[in-house]
């Protein structure tokens, strides 16, 4: 089966029915040039995210950005409530001065209890909140919601790389930069999707590539600290499309990743332009017919779908490797 390399210019989510975010995000302007308007009914009609400056005087504004969060139970699973939090960060980062971040769920009235999630929350310093704040605490008031159809997912680089920096601290993310070696990771999944061969696959690239530090990693139960080192001391990726791609916001520019789709459920609308806003290059494969690569309709046939293992063969991997090696070369000579 043949493999292809991601580039997000024309990509397209597929239309779907009853997917889990209907309504597809509209940019924000940047915050760099964003002077704040009154809501407006067009905004509201049209589910566009406004930013909305409070009622009252400049002086008497609480420096908070409040980021309301849409969608309801989905953002207990952390990759989808990750899209709404790093968009978060990008506002909080562009403000001027130095803010408090205050989540709003407005659709979603029970704690967040999800390890990645709390945690994260955590290191962003940010509050979350049931009930709408008062205009009179804040001074900035975003929209966040659910990233289709090639959007990004931070606004730029630099904020990708400060929320590593911020997790890590300055020291270990400067050690995660470059290695003498390379290093290759492969990401292996509790249940669903599992990599059935990845013993031998492993024992195969361990032998071709002597020098090489080579890594399998399971991220259940794992901290999120550990995770996010884990993803930035990583040249080369290997995993099953997975909620543990999330992380690829912590790698760095140039690491190059093979995902791995299961047939019926081809979403390469979901990571990869999160591995672009980082720099990095996507490689995928397909375990079905490559001329009919699809996502299923509704989500009891993604269910389904999602629920399949995979294997790959030694020889489409290590031709794969070969080539995430000389992209990644080429990437470092363009930077």
């Amino acid at each position: 089966m043949k493999t292809q390399v991601y580039t997000s210019d024309s990509l397209q989510a597929p239309e779907i029915t009853n997917f889990m975010d209907e309504q597809p995000q509209a940019l924000l302007p940047p915050l760099t040039t964003l002077e704040l308007k009154e809501e407006t009914k067009v905004a509201s009609e049209t589910k566009i995210p406004a930013v909305i400056p409070p009622a009252h005087d400049e002086e008497k504004r609480g420096k908070t950005l409040v980021c309301e969060v849409l969608g309801d139970a989905i953002v207990q699973h952390f990759p989808h409530f990750s899209e709404r939090l790093f968009e978060c960060w990008s506002h909080l980062r562009a403000l001027p001065i130095p803010h408090k971040c205050v989540l709003y769920f407005s659709a979603w009235k029970e704690p967040l209890t999800v390890a990645w999630s709390t945690q994260m929350m955590g290191y962003m310093n940010c509050e979350q909140v049931y009930e709408k704040p008062n205009s009179e605490t804040y001074d900035v008031y975003v929209r966040v919601k659910a990233v289709l159809s090639g959007e990004t997912w931070f606004r730029s680089k630099n904020d990708a790389i400060e929320l590593t920096k911020l997790i890590l601290g300055p020291e270990d993310y400067q050690k995660s930069l470059r290695s003498n070696k390379l290093r290759i990771g492969f990401v292996q999944r509790e249940r669903f999707r599992v990599i059935l061969n990845l013993t031998s696959l492993v024992e195969h690239v361990e032998e071709q590539y002597p020098d090489a530090i080579v890594d399998i990693k399971r991220f259940a139960n794992m901290d999120l600290k550990d995770q996010v080192q884990w993803y930035a001391n990583q040249d080369l990726i290997i995993a099953a499309h997975g909620a543990g791609l999330t992380n690829l916001a912590f790698a760095h520019e140039c690491v190059v990743v093979f995902q791995l789709y299961v047939e019926g459920y081809y979403a390469p609308f979901y990571y990869n332009p999160l591995l672009k806003d980082v720099g990095g290059i996507m490689f995928e494969y397909y375990d079905g017919d490559d001329n009919n690569r699809h996502f299923l309709q509704t989500h009891r046939e993604r269910y389904l779908a999602r629920q399949q293992n995979i294997a790959i063969s030694q020889d489409i991997l290590m031709e794969n490797i070969k080539q995430m090696i000389s992209a990644r070369e080429k990437c470092y000579e363009n930077i």
